[in-house]
């Protein structure tokens, strides 16, 4: 999305994963880590494309960290263990998510966001907005 191109929508499909992994994944990986950091030199303030709409290159980058914080997580539960978020990036990404409202469950990549109680943590507060019970 910090190129410009059109946003592509997301791939669910394990055997569209595979062929863009390719023959060599490790290959692929670094090729989709440089080009990634090479994105990474946009002005924080351009408008991009994504498929929410228009947004700032920064907005981009504070959605783009819900992926590894929330699956990190995800990974955790379904694993039986326990996880304290990094609260700086649970606070980083929390009011991005809590603006996004029902956008994120529009994609049908997130569930619709569950109640919070008043004194709920931030960590709490982001996977109820992402859709996460508590286990």
């Amino acid at each position: 999305m910090l190129t410009g191109q059109e946003p592509r929508p997301p791939v669910t499909d394990l055997d569209e994963l595979a062929r863009l992994a390719g023959d060599d994944p490790a290959r692929s990986w670094r090729r989709t880590r440089q080009d990634t950091a090479d994105a990474l030199g946009v002005d924080p303030r351009a408008n991009v494309g994504t498929p929410l709409g228009p947004r700032t290159a920064n907005k981009v980058l504070a959605i783009a960290l819900i992926e590894p914080l929330i699956h990190s997580w995800d990974l955790a539960v379904a694993t039986g263990q326990q996880l304290t978020l990094d609260p700086d990036t649970v606070q980083a990404t929390l009011p991005a998510v809590q603006a996004l409202g029902r956008q994120l469950a529009d994609t049908g990549m997130y569930q619709p966001a569950l109640p919070t109680p008043p004194d709920a943590t931030a960590q709490d507060q982001l996977l109820a907005a992402l859709g996460r019970p508590q286990p």
